[in-house]
């Protein structure tokens, strides 16, 4: 498990080890219309009475929904146990997706736009480029 922690080139998995379940996948944010999507690595370890995360230390995560109620003692975070916790991490990296699918639709269609209006070598440059990432 520690080597799966430090290899951050994981695919998301869920293992069961007798005390406690580990889970990693791929957290996404960023993505707007400047800037590249970027990836990181959060592994999470899930026991009955704990959770330990680890993330690769990029600067920014989208877990601040998370803490917020967390801090402001709204919600279930701070009633439920350590499963409801992982559930939550889970549940906003994967709802932050989808702000990253809408991001790229819409880089898609205004690229579409621009071959449709302009079609230029650049712009095709660009669409490669693109699928590419």
């Amino acid at each position: 498990m520690l080597e799966d922690i430090l290899n951050t080139d994981q695919r998301p998995k869920i293992e069961i080890y007798g005390d406690y379940v580990y889970i990693v996948l791929k957290m996404l944010y960023n993505g707007d219309l400047k800037h590249p999507i970027e990836s990181e690595q959060v592994s999470l370890i899930l026991g009955s009475n704990f959770v330990i995360s680890f993330q690769e230390g990029k600067e920014g995560d989208v877990f601040n929904p998370v803490r917020e109620r967390i801090k402001g003692g709204k919600g279930l975070v701070r009633k439920m146990g350590s499963d409801y916790l992982v559930y939550s991490l889970i549940d906003t990296i994967v709802d932050h997706y989808f702000l990253i699918l809408e991001r790229l639709g819409e880089k898609i269609e205004l690229l579409e736009e621009e071959l449709v209006a302009h079609p230029t070598g650049t712009t095709l440059h660009e669409i490669r480029n693109s699928k590419m990432r």
